[in-house]
């Protein structure tokens, strides 16, 4: 299995996990595309500012601001998730 979580295409830039032959990165654990997601967003100057963010629903606005995805429904529908699952009471903040 591949692992592939937040269907990120294999980049030459991204060798981490070395080159496979499709277009698909792909990675040797659950916990090691959570890893490469987390580290790809942090080096990438495109999204510093949600760094700076306190709250999801506005790390998922400015990530969307930042031209993450091309759904312009994008953060609405992260923010959707985040309240319909209750995600928030795990970070210990309000549902």
């Amino acid at each position: 299995m591949g692992w592939l979580k937040f269907g990120c295409k294999f980049s030459s830039k991204w060798l981490s996990f070395g080159c496979h032959s499709t277009l698909w990165r792909k990675y040797p654990s659950w916990q090691a595309s959570i890893d490469d997601h987390a580290t790809f967003l942090k080096r990438n100057p495109r999204y510093k500012a949600c760094f700076a963010c306190t709250t999801a629903q506005a790390f998922a606005k400015t990530l969307a601001q930042a031209g993450y995805a091309t759904d312009p429904a994008y953060a609405d529908k992260v923010i959707g998730l985040i309240k319909q699952h209750n995600l928030l009471s795990l970070d210990g903040g309000a549902a």
